[in-house]
């Protein structure tokens, strides 16, 4: 059983709002806190998944001054 501070990959996802490839991808660019478990199972730090969502910026093109 996990930490209470570590969470899944899937839990990361729903905490940022992402998809998990997404989350994983985060996980191996050091953008999220994470820890790996053997060769394939990851897990996230929940206090480093909820300061990622909270930071998130936002995407798209900015809309323009005249509107």
């Amino acid at each position: 059983m996990l930490q209470e501070n570590w969470v899944t990959v899937k839990q990361a996802a729903d905490i940022i709002g992402c998809r998990v490839q997404h989350v994983r991808l985060l996980a191996r660019n050091n953008e999220i806190k994470a820890s790996r478990i053997g060769e394939k199972l990851w897990v996230i730090d929940r206090t480093s998944a909820e300061k990622y969502a909270k930071a998130k910026k936002k995407t798209g093109r900015p809309r323009s001054k005249n509107n």
